[in-house]
């Protein structure tokens, strides 16, 4: 899969309406006393956008890019760090809202109550003109909480806005899976050749980086350390590794590049929510008001392979003739396909890596926003080497959906070309 690694930081000074034409959609309303900004996050994966418009007498304007989606933050620039945060708004299940087109959205008199922000009126009107159906609002919602990581406007605690600084600090959230068969062994490429239901995904770890602002320099390593509001469970001991207490600071890290570094928690007690504080050197970023999904399959979206033969019916070592992919969602009832509206909200994407015993090697990329399709094994551009599913030694997918979270599943002893269990990828990273 391709990963973008610019990084977009966009400043908003004026409070102007837009229309369809102009491919921005217009959030405005009022709010009380105490709010002097609005702030904007669109955390897509590789280009991480901020938008910022000043408050007037309460009313706020904030024009946004249509098609992605936004966590809207009404902040109090007079305060400090996460204390900036006066509210971020919610609306039924949603965190984030995702305009399909241009145009303006009336948000009516905003409340804060703690740090949520809801809206007077009725949320049928802002669904309504988000322009989605209520099945794709339900499913954004229940996947989307992890976009509020990016709440807090000072993440650096010097005082100003982060935007008005051209500074971004990055959060990410690495979810591991080993892809597991009938009653929980380990799967062989031969099970995706009947596109079995019993495939699953068994979560076995989540890597949680941060990436400094390039202003900062490098990741100062001897004086560098993650601390979380709630406590932590590591891997160094496998199973019978002790938690570190709430509060506490983390210096046994993992490292990727220069500006990248963080942790890894193992699966079998749930990640640390709330405040993630990273310390280098005279550094600190404070991530406010992060919510890990509590469990780490239910909800998400993943990817439904099967590798179908050359020759029909075969069914142990046959040739590869192409990869089909369906896009899915776990629920109380199952798996269930995306519908194509789900598919071009979500815009999940993803890979494939099959590695060979003899070293060869073929990446299918998914194509983006398509609820499921088929990839030949020769394509236009060359014939690849043929395959078998006996000769396969490892497989990897990687996929993610555009609300934040980066997903990684395995099968196989090798990693050649794929992400290794418990350590950052640094393209993902970069």
């Amino acid at each position: 899969m391709k990963r973008l690694g610019l990084l977009l930081t966009t400043l908003a000074t004026a409070c102007t309406y837009s229309s369809p034409d102009d491919g921005l959609a217009t959030f405005h309303g009022s709010v009380g006393n105490g709010v002097t900004h609005v702030m904007a996050v669109s955390p897509l994966a590789g280009d991480l956008q901020k938008v910022v418009a000043p408050t007037d007498n309460g009313a706020f304007s904030i024009a946004v890019e249509s098609g992605r989606p936004w966590a809207l933050v009404f902040v109090d620039s007079k305060r400090k760090g996460a204390d900036m945060v006066s509210g971020v708004l919610r609306s039924d299940s949603l965190d984030t809202f995702l305009p399909e087109q241009g145009g303006d959205i009336d948000l009516g008199y905003i409340s804060i109550d703690g740090r949520d922000a809801t809206m007077a009126g009725s949320s049928d009107s802002l669904d309504q003109a988000l322009g989605l159906s209520r099945r794709t609002l339900a499913t954004i919602g229940g996947v989307d909480d992890i976009a509020v990581r990016y709440a807090n406007p000072d993440i650096d605690g010097d005082g100003v806005i982060d935007a008005e600084q051209g500074r971004a600090a990055r959060l990410e959230m690495h979810l591991e899976y080993a892809i597991v068969a009938g009653g929980g062994r380990p799967a062989s490429p031969d099970d995706f050749l009947a596109n079995s239901p019993n495939l699953g995904y068994e979560h076995v770890g989540t890597g949680i980086y941060a990436r400094l602002p390039e202003s900062f320099g490098s990741v100062d390593r001897a004086n560098a350390s993650v601390t979380f509001e709630q406590p932590y469970w590591g891997f160094e001991a496998g199973p019978f590794t002790p938690a570190i207490p709430a509060g506490t600071p983390i210096t046994q890290l993992t490292f990727g590049d220069s500006h990248t570094f963080g942790v890894f928690a193992r699966p079998d007690q749930a990640c640390p929510w709330g405040n993630y504080r990273f310390q280098s050197g005279s550094h600190t970023l404070d991530f406010t008001l992060v919510r890990m999904p509590t469990e780490m399959t239910m909800n998400q979206v993943m990817p439904r392979v099967k590798l179908a033969p050359a020759v029909a019916g075969c069914v142990e070592n046959c040739i590869i003739n192409s990869v089909e992919f369906q896009w899915e969602r776990r629920t109380d009832k199952g798996w269930i396909m995306l519908t194509d509206e789900e598919a071009g909200a979500l815009a999940p994407s993803g890979s494939l890596d099959l590695l060979a015993d003899d070293g060869s090697y073929r990446r299918f990329e998914f194509p983006v926003g398509v609820p499921s399709g088929s990839m030949p094994w020769h394509q236009d551009i060359y014939r690849a080497p043929s395959m078998a599913t006996g000769q396969v030694s490892y497989m990897h997918l990687a996929f993610q959906t555009r609300q934040g979270l980066k997903m990684h599943a395995s099968l196989g002893t090798g990693h050649s070309t794929g992400h290794e269990v418990g350590a950052p990828d640094g393209d993902l990273l970069r």
